[in-house]
């Protein structure tokens, strides 16, 4: 085969290539040719244009995908970018986040406090009429002997503070069950929420 025909037959294989692709292919060939001592020793060394050409139409196809997988790919630079503008702002994020927690701990806090205080007060307002009955009781068995309308009267408030005491612990009582129950409730429509959205 001569170096025309060689070159003819490889052109004509490589005719899909873009340009550059195209005449640096040939340009190689050209410059083997030139430096070969014979056409046809060069072209027999060579082989088949078909087979070269096969080979650099499979190497560009690789380059090629390779090209467009950088193409395609995210630049290191977007994740520099990304690195960079956490750190820049990771104060403002780390304020809004200190924000928020300080704003729930402190709805959980007043909550709490309301929840104690009511509670405490009415088991205290309990206590303090059950304390009043001790008093009033004892001291209307000295007053009976001395004054008996006296005695009577004291004997009176005794029952009465005795039975605003038991009154006011029985509603302590209900007060917090009915608080336990709400609760449990908040927390169990957390959980079903959660679970509802797991689903």
């Amino acid at each position: 085969m001569t170096r025309n025909e060689f070159m003819t037959a490889l052109r004509k294989r490589l005719s899909h290539l873009p340009a550059e692709e195209q005449d640096a292919a040939l340009k190689y060939y050209e410059e083997y040719f030139d430096e070969a001592e014979s056409e046809e020793e060069a072209a027999r060394q060579l082989g088949s244009p078909d087979a070269i050409a096969d080979r650099i139409l499979a190497d560009y196809g690789a380059g090629s995908a390779a090209r467009k997988g950088q193409k395609e790919g995210r630049s290191p630079w977007f994740y520099v970018a990304i690195v960079l503008l956490c750190i820049l702002f990771s104060p403002v994020l780390l304020g809004v986040g200190a924000a928020a927690l300080a704003a729930a701990l402190t709805i959980a806090a007043a909550f709490l406090v309301v929840v104690v205080g009511i509670l405490g007060g009415f088991l205290a307002a309990s206590l303090a009429l059950l304390a009043l009955f001790l008093v009033f009781l004892c001291a209307s068995f000295p007053a009976f002997a001395g004054f008996a309308p006296a005695g009577a009267i004291l004997l009176g408030l005794a029952l009465v503070c005795g039975g605003l005491g038991v009154l006011c612990g029985i509603f302590t009582g209900y007060l917090c069950y009915w608080t336990g129950l709400l609760m449990k409730k908040i927390f169990t429509a957390g959980r079903r929420k959660k679970g509802a959205e797991a689903k």
